[in-house]
């Protein structure tokens, strides 16, 4: 039975997957396990069915008490799963406020009222309906609010994270728009409900990684004595550039001469990736990296190599902050050739060319013009190697 439960809510697009993973970090003296969110712990919700059927259940055909009874009935199968498991730490997306939020939300944005007109009819809906933990089974609820300077200060991220908030193509112009509206109004009732709940509030302000210390820290949990993530406040950074651009020559002089690790980042793809597929989600790609760092705590430096697109570098931003520095190499292709020349002087320079640019294609295909427009650092390899590596340095403050 679990002494204790966390749960992690948010408007959508917020991180509470994310936060929630990154509880399980670390085997401290409780075991902990991510429930996830309640959507496959009810039949209730619709399964398998095209866009706009779905869309009508959730946004037109439901009734308050429908609806409510899908989400809190989901809710509780939940909680006493996680009651009856053998984790001693229990952790779940989306609380108790967010069932009354959602609820709320939902019908403020259907009839088109502000979530103050509702907030009460939906809440007791889920009052009626909504199980506490047993006695002896301590909740605790978080609520992530997202920040505007931070997410201005990783705007040239957005397009390339999980989180990115696309419109969805399923779905007309107006379906689109009142989902928007429902996201401002879910927002809203978090709020409302969040401070009826006593759950605490916390600001997405910063990295993931800060954030969740932020709530391993909170004096709430103290008793449950969760460690610090990366207490050993590492620099990390990935290295990316076109074909025999130096690369890893870079990440040899860092590892030789500044004591970084060298990581490969196809290890972290091949974790996740399933049949069939050359990559794997670039954020699990991400998150197993980040794990790997912080279980692995005498990691200070570390290097990763051979970046072939934006997306990983993107979601290590999102969650690393400025312990992430993306490093971008320029290499000339006459500087190219003329070191491939110098290793293999019997080469047709034009044929050195043409296959360079062949293997440039293919990494250009996959991202990597947008890997070096989004790179924190950018240095030159057309001179000396040293050049190179002290422009790189210099940038990283090392």
């Amino acid at each position: 039975m679990a002494d204790s439960i966390i749960e992690i809510s948010g408007a959508d697009y917020c991180g509470k997957t994310t936060q929630a993973t990154m509880l399980t970090y670390y085997q401290w003296e409780k075991p902990a396990h991510n429930f996830g969110g309640y959507g496959k712990y009810s039949d209730q919700f619709p399964i398998g069915l095209p866009p706009q059927d779905d869309w009508r259940w959730w946004f037109q055909e439901t009734t308050p008490e429908q609806l409510g009874d899908a989400l809190t009935s989901a809710y509780n199968t939940r909680q006493r799963a996680v009651e009856a498991s053998p984790y001693e730490l229990g952790i779940v997306e989306r609380g108790a406020s967010m069932v009354r939020a959602q609820l709320t939300a939902n019908f403020a944005t259907r009839r088109g009222v502000p979530v103050a007109d509702c907030a009460d009819e939906m809440g007791a809906i889920v009052d009626a309906r909504l199980a506490r933990p047993s006695a002896g089974t301590e909740r605790y609820e978080f609520v992530l609010e997202d920040n505007a300077a931070w997410l201005d200060r990783i705007a040239d991220c957005a397009r390339y994270v999980r989180h990115a908030r696309a419109l969805n193509p399923d779905y007309t112009a107006g379906q689109n728009e009142l989902y928007a509206n429902y996201l401002l109004n879910l927002s809203s009732a978090l709020g409302h409900f969040a401070a009826r709940e006593q759950a605490i509030g916390v600001p997405v302000d910063a990295a993931a990684v800060d954030v969740q210390n932020v709530i391993r820290q909170h004096e709430s949990l103290r008793e449950l004595r969760l460690p610090t993530l990366l207490e050993q406040d590492p620099l990390i950074v990935g290295i990316g550039g076109l074909s025999e651009s130096g690369k890893g020559t870079l990440a040899q002089k860092l590892a030789d001469e500044h004591g970084f690790t060298r990581l490969k980042l196809g290890f972290f793809n091949e974790t996740v990736r399933t049949d069939g597929q050359r990559y794997g989600d670039p954020h699990q790609v991400a998150m197993n990296a980040v794990h790997f760092i912080a279980t692995n705590r005498h990691l200070k430096r570390v290097s990763f190599e051979s970046f072939h697109g934006p997306h990983i570098a993107a979601e290590l931003k999102a969650l690393l902050g400025d312990r992430w520095k993306s490093i971008a190499i320029d290499v000339t292709d006459d500087e190219r050739v003329r070191r491939t020349l110098h290793e293999n002087p019997a080469a047709d320079p034009a044929e050195v060319l043409a296959f360079q640019r062949k293997k440039d294609g293919v990494k250009l295909a996959q991202g990597m013009a947008d890997y070096l427009e989004l790179a924190d650092i950018r240095a030159s390899n057309d001179g000396s190697i040293d050049t190179m590596v002290e422009t790189v340095v210099k940038g990283l403050g090392i």
